[in-house]
């Protein structure tokens, strides 16, 4: 596994679907209208990103700054 922006370890589909709710992935797939391996593999490419703009400076932010991060990705 590579790594991803901000130097997170790359995840797969796979592995999310390992620890997330496969009823709730299933469910999340559907409104998307996606096949699950699809939601999934989207989820996992897309989380270093959102990891790496949720945590500018490599830690996570004090509750407020973390919001402002949250509300401006």
């Amino acid at each position: 596994m590579g790594e991803r922006p901000g130097g997170e370890p790359a995840i797969t589909g796979e592995q999310l679907l390992s620890v997330l709710d496969a009823d709730d992935v299933a469910a999340a797939a559907a409104e998307a209208g996606v096949s699950v391996k699809e939601f999934t593999d989207t989820l996992a490419e897309q989380l270093p990103h959102v990891v790496d703009k949720a945590t500018p400076q490599g830690e996570l932010p004090d509750d407020e700054e973390f919001r402002q991060h949250l509300e401006n990705a």
